[in-house]
């Protein structure tokens, strides 16, 4: 077995069901051996090559699927393979019919919209009177290099049209038992459900008849599987939603990822497993695809995935230090102004002032103070106070000055509180 710490593979993915896995090591140029992975990764991989990158592929445990699965499964693996250099989720999801003709079989791939970046977490949401609802869970759009990617791969098949179709063929060629996952209807001019009164409706075929389109844009993930026509119809006007699924916004905010997702059914109540096996094949097509454009040299020049988040978690300790010391701060001026004080500031600027012009005790007093608060300013000292006695013992460097002025117009009642108040908040300075 191979040491997964010497693995060079660069590329994970992420499966949620046996028939997504299996369609994404069909497209394998070749399968790899066991990887021997640490005793507390309890994931099983699936490693090989594809279009000449390395591949480790895991799979959600049977019949467990959704965010926090997939959340938990992406962990372990970037752990366990410090080469990877981003993720990609290959899978099947649901269309959205309308606006945007998302049929069977089709692939959606995340892509920046608006402010979004290709994946939206649905079901994080607030509601406002007479206003759409709005997601309050904005999610990472994926690495600018797998967006080029995806940029020259439109340009091609805008210039030649794309091999999908073809590569699937190829694979089931070569792999007949495959077959019997693949279900593809004569048409994809399918039935979905409507919005009134859940009667179904029907489209025209294409006119280029069953070829496999693509679309780009937002793909809505969600910790519930999404069965309702009129909250996916809500969503997709409200949001620009192409696609609903149920991993991915648990691994956009944490790694660089890319989700791609074949379309098995309608996200509504007439949900079935008839074009599973297809639209995960259409997925793992296209991921191959990606690949192809992608050079295996300019990817390792990429920061691991286990870097990013040393780097991420570094950042996220500076700024929970600095959070808690804005707080601090906030909690200590808050108590400060709950103080009773007596006002000695102006006083004191005044008799500074006029000390050119007497010398009486008053004078003479605050200039002694000047002179200490300079001497023992925070901020201009670090560790202990110079002295020009070299004999001496350095001053401490926590020695507090406090001051106040006595009035013979302060009222007895409010002398004392106000005093203590005084010299408290002027002491709290120096700590």
């Amino acid at each position: 077995m191979q040491d997964p710490g010497e693995y060079t593979g660069t590329v994970g993915c992420i499966c949620a069901f046996t028939t997504e896995a299996v369609s994404l090591r069909a497209f394998f140029n070749e399968e790899h051996g066991p990887l021997d992975v640490p005793h507390k990764d309890k994931n099983i991989y699936s490693a090989g090559r594809m279009a000449g990158h390395n591949l480790v592929v895991a799979t959600l445990p049977f019949g467990r699927y959704g965010m926090s699965q997939a959340t938990s499964f992406i962990g372990n693996m970037v752990r366990s393979f410090p080469n990877l250099r981003f993720c990609l989720m290959v899978g099947i999801g649901g269309g959205v019919p309308n606006p945007h003709d998302v049929r069977l079989g089709d692939v959606v791939i995340s892509a920046l919209v608006g402010r979004t970046g290709g994946v939206l977490q649905y079901d994080h949401s607030k509601a406002i009177q007479n206003q759409p609802f709005r997601s309050t869970q904005h999610l990472n759009e994926p690495p600018d290099f797998l967006l080029s990617a995806i940029n020259k791969l439109i340009q091609n098949y805008e210039l030649e049209g794309h091999p999908l179709q073809d590569s699937i063929g190829h694979v089931l060629a070569n792999r007949p038992r495959l077959k019997a996952i693949i279900s593809v209807q004569e048409t994809r001019a399918t039935y979905f459900c409507g919005t009134q009164d859940s009667k179904l409706a029907k489209r025209l075929p294409r006119a280029e008849g069953g070829e496999i389109e693509l679309h780009y844009g937002i793909i809505a993930s969600g910790s519930s599987l999404m069965k309702d026509a009129r909250t996916r119809d809500r969503l997709a006007k409200d949001e620009e939603a192409l696609c609903f699924e149920m991993e991915a916004a648990g691994l956009m905010n944490k790694f660089l990822c890319l989700v791609i997702r074949g379309i098995c059914d309608y996200s509504d109540s007439h949900k079935n497993d008839d074009w599973h096996g297809y639209a995960a094949m259409a997925a793992a097509a296209y991921a191959k695809e990606l690949l192809r454009v992608l050079r295996p040299s300019s990817v390792e020049r990429e920061k691991q995935i286990q870097a990013i988040l040393q780097d991420v978690g570094q950042d996220v300790k500076v700024l929970k230090q600095t959070y808690t010391e804005t707080r601090n701060k906030q909690k200590r001026h808050k108590i400060l102004n709950w103080l009773p004080s007596h006002e000695d500031t102006g006083t004191h600027n005044r008799l500074r002032e006029d000390r050119m012009t007497g010398a009486g005790k008053t004078i003479i007093a605050s200039t002694i103070t000047h002179h200490l608060q300079t001497l023992f300013e925070p901020q201009s000292y670090q560790g202990t106070i110079p002295i020009e006695d070299a004999d001496a013992e350095p001053l401490n460097a926590f020695t507090g000055i406090a001051y106040i002025y006595c009035s013979f117009r302060t009222p007895e009642t409010k002398k004392i509180k106000a005093f203590l108040g005084s010299i408290l908040k002027q002491l709290a300075g120096y700590i």
